[in-house]
């Protein structure tokens, strides 16, 4: 009864979070985007959800399946890509009940329903980089320099580079503060051999850093509930510690956290418009 409480603070929060001034902010180019924005707004609901619920199925914690959804929520990423029109997102919120239904039905019909996840990549996703070439090329050297830039910590915790006038390039993937439960989430991810996990963010890694396009593309972001995992098995394991010196520096990181969010959320609603509004001349593509 608890879980459920809180899971339903959780969800009105990422609607306000989601649709408060989202016809003003970003300052929108034509109001006929309105309606993407809306329904990127609802695709992102839709990933809290599916987070929450195959975190759920795959740990067998609905505290882990709670801590993770809420890491979701409040990303800095999944925040802004929640909020304009978004094909990564509505591309990740489509393919989720996909693999959550995978968790429940016999291989015959788990490798059916795995088709329908490029099917959806091609009618919902074609800026998908794959889609955009006439033929695959890789440069190898590129391809090493775009896989140390997406998992250094300046990109993932400082600057999202992933540039365009739809995203905000001033903060990183994840906030600072969660640094130190990022780290003891990987520790936990490799003792727990969550092998599946460390694959699955590999892959999309990879592909990611193959993208001609680079960094002007956002493959990565489909990358985000699983770094949401990480931070979330941190959080859990931390608090998990009885010792009294360790708890008062976690609680620490959690008012640290705080001020974060609020330093993003002022800069978000105040400085990104402006922002943007200085370089309409510039922008090209809707939002």
């Amino acid at each position: 009864m608890k879980s459920n409480i809180i899971f339903a603070l959780l969800l009105t929060f990422t609607a306000i979070s989601r649709f408060f001034l989202i016809d003003k902010i970003p300052p929108n180019l034509n109001q006929v985007f309105l309606t993407g924005r809306i329904l990127s707004g609802g695709a992102s609901l839709v990933s809290v959800v599916m987070v929450f619920f195959l975190v759920k199925k795959y740990f067998k914690m609905p505290k882990i399946a709670l801590l993770t959804s809420w890491v979701f929520s409040i990303l800095p990423w999944t925040f802004e890509q929640g909020r304009i029109i978004s094909q990564p997102n509505l591309t990740l919120a489509l393919v989720m009940p996909v693999l959550f239904i995978c968790q429940r039905v016999n291989f015959k019909n788990k490798k059916i329903l795995l088709f329908l996840v490029p099917v959806i990549f091609f009618f919902f996703y074609p800026q998908f980089w794959i889609f955009r070439v006439d033929e695959l090329k890789f440069n190898f050297y590129s391809l090493i320099y775009n896989l140390f830039t997406l998992l250094s910590f300046d990109y993932l915790f400082f600057k999202n580079t992933s540039f365009w006038w739809g995203g905000v390039k001033e903060f990183g993937v994840m906030f600072l503060s969660f640094l130190p439960f990022f780290l003891v989430g990987i520790y936990n991810i490799i003792h727990l051999v969550h092998f599946r996990l460390i694959l699955l963010f590999l892959l999309i890694t990879a592909v990611s850093a193959a993208s001609r396009f680079f960094p002007e593309t956002r493959e990565f972001y489909l990358s985000t509930p699983i770094l949401a995992i990480v931070v979330g098995l941190g959080i859990y394991y931390c608090f998990l510690q009885t010792k009294f010196a360790i708890r008062i520096f976690f609680a620490g990181l959690f008012l640290l956290m705080i001020y974060e969010l609020s330093q993003f959320y002022h800069f978000y609603f105040i400085h990104y418009p402006q922002e943007v509004r200085s370089n309409f001349s510039q922008i090209h593509e809707s939002f």
